[in-house]
């Protein structure tokens, strides 16, 4: 059987709308207000970090930087658009909500994560919603 690259593009195409959907519904979840930047970043980095897994180790080079081309943005800019939608998100009530939908239980340091412990979260959260 031949796989044709059409079928394969559409299977991409399906893939990536099943993540975005994903990812919205969890940032809405975790209160994310959808009118801040730091909304589009996240969902935006989340979704890199969905699809390069490898990503996850080099934030700040890869992701963010590819992000920063992209919208031709600097990258303390992306940076500081997360951390100011985590700033207004972290707390106990939407961690719990994370941990729901992960299904795992997640530690006490992770109430107050980091920008990038917070996009790979995330990630992970999409990764067991499309699964």
């Amino acid at each position: 059987m031949i796989i044709t690259t059409e079928k394969i593009d559409e299977k991409t195409k399906k893939e990536q709308i099943e993540v975005d959907k994903c990812l919205t519904t969890i940032l809405l979840i975790l209160n994310v207000p959808t009118r801040n930047m730091g909304y589009f970043f996240s969902k935006e980095c989340a979704k890199y970090i969905y699809f390069n897994p490898v990503a996850r180790f080099q934030m700040n080079e890869m992701v963010f930087g590819v992000i920063a081309k992209k919208y031709n943005i600097s990258i303390s800019k992306i940076e500081r658009s997360i951390r100011h939608t985590l700033s207004i998100v972290s707390n106990q009530k939407s961690m719990i909500k994370l941990e729901q939908i992960l299904n795992i239980p997640i530690s006490f340091n992770i109430l107050h994560p980091s920008v990038c412990e917070f996009l790979c979260l995330i990630a992970e959260a999409v990764s067991f919603m499309v699964s």
